[in-house]
């Protein structure tokens, strides 16, 4: 498959009622998001950052969210000076908006360490 797609041909595809569906990873499982048309020749190059578009955030913050299982690491560090790889108070397995505003949250252990 071709790497470029032209805007033209999905401006024509759209305009005859097509819509782009994909099915995305979300908390618990998938669901299906209708990409808008500007997007879907910029997921065919960098399925990531379309997606990162889609929801409003960074592409290294979709990334992430993926990575970390959707979950909230914990920010705190260990005895050992390692990052705490612990899950956060209702941390798990949360939107990427909600994922976002968590971030630099700590776990239960490391928060009753602060009091």
């Amino acid at each position: 498959m071709s790497q470029n797609v032209s805007q033209e041909i999905i401006d024509l595809l759209s305009k005859s009622g097509i819509i782009f569906t994909l099915t995305v990873p979300i908390p618990y499982g998938t669901t299906q998001i209708n990409l808008d048309k500007n997007l879907v020749s910029e997921y065919v190059l960098d399925k990531y950052l379309a997606l990162a578009k889609y929801y409003g955030v960074s592409k290294s913050e979709y990334v992430l969210w993926l990575q970390q299982n959707m979950s909230v690491i914990c920010c705190g560090t260990t005895k050992q000076g390692k990052r705490c790889k612990k899950t956060v108070k209702d941390g798990n397995h949360v939107d990427i908006q909600q994922w976002i505003k968590m971030q630099g949250l700590v776990c239960e252990l490391h928060e009753s360490e602060l009091k």
